[in-house]
């Protein structure tokens, strides 16, 4: 056992993950591929906590098991000026951070409001991750258009899916290849469970999240346990070496994964064609009102 880590508790009470020196091992070598790190010329900027993990393996343990660079302040630094992000980008010339979508929304805002145009070098940021919560379109769009008087590469900002469970990512989109929108028609996505491409009438704008790292597979099931096709919407379960072997909780040890190796992430999404993770929501979120799927990040939108 190498660490326990917290579930983000977004769904309920945090559990406890157990993840072995095999998981960091799996994951840490998948993204450092993915991510086409390079430990002579990339420098790390985070203020995330180390109480969750995207913080504290991916700013944390990962950057030490290469030897990267760092540059680390906390979340109260962030919070009280939001533009010390900009600032540590800028002044350590920083080539790769991460945050939730709330945090690039809130970074946005405080370009604008606070923040002269060309006051901070941006430029140098190629690598970007939006994940830990719904990424939302419209979000990242408004941080492209605020960051362009900053330099900042359209290209950099990448939407991710990660969770505890795998030691940290599951996918995030290729380096340099930005936000990639899958626009479905809503309807049939409520009530077939079909992400159906469309651009006309009713639809929803959903990003994609990436190809599944080199550690990872993935399949969506449907509610009898069946395999879905690309694009049909279900479950989505993962299996690899980065996957925890379970949780420690006050009542003992509860296994993670099937008889199979398969864990399910409770999420509903889809794959694409082209094998790029699309997340929909919450199992245990999502109202059913007359044979229509209704997830709440719609209502809260």
């Amino acid at each position: 056992l190498a660490l326990m880590q917290l579930t983000s508790g977004s769904t309920g009470s945090p559990k406890a993950v157990q993840i072995t020196h095999r998981n960091i091992h799996s994951n840490a070598e998948a993204m450092f591929i993915g991510a086409q790190y390079d430990v002579d010329t990339d420098v790390m900027v985070s203020w995330l906590p180390c109480f969750h993990d995207m913080g504290m393996v991916g700013f944390l343990t990962i950057p030490m098991y290469f030897g990267a660079e760092l540059v680390k302040v906390t979340p109260m630094d962030f919070l009280r000026d939001t533009l010390l992000w900009a600032k540590l980008i800028d002044k350590y010339k920083g080539t790769m951070t991460a945050a939730p979508n709330f945090a690039y929304a809130l970074f946005a805002k405080r370009l604008r409001r606070q923040a002269k145009p060309g006051e901070f070098d941006l430029s140098t940021l190629r690598f970007a991750l939006s994940g830990a919560e719904p990424v939302e379109p419209a979000d990242v769009e408004d941080l492209l258009d605020a960051g362009k008087p900053f330099g900042l590469n359209p290209g950099a900002i990448l939407p991710a899916y990660g969770m505890a469970e795998t030691t940290l990512a599951v996918s995030f989109s290729p380096c340099g290849a930005g936000l990639t929108v899958d626009e479905v028609d809503a309807d049939l996505l409520a009530a077939l469970r079909r992400a159906v491409p469309s651009t006309k009438g009713h639809t929803k704008r959903l990003a994609e999240l990436g190809p599944l790292l080199t550690d990872l597979e993935a399949r969506v099931i449907d509610d009898h346990g069946n395999v879905m096709p690309p694009r049909g919407v279900g479950v989505i379960e993962l299996r690899g070496e980065c996957v925890t072997p379970g949780y420690m909780t006050m009542g003992g040890f509860i296994p993670a994964q099937d008889e199979q190796g398969w864990y399910d992430t409770g999420d509903l999404g889809y794959l694409t064609e082209e094998g790029n993770v699309v997340v929909c929501g919450r199992v245990k979120d999502v109202i059913i009102m007359a044979g229509r799927n209704i997830y709440p990040t719609d209502i809260e939108r």
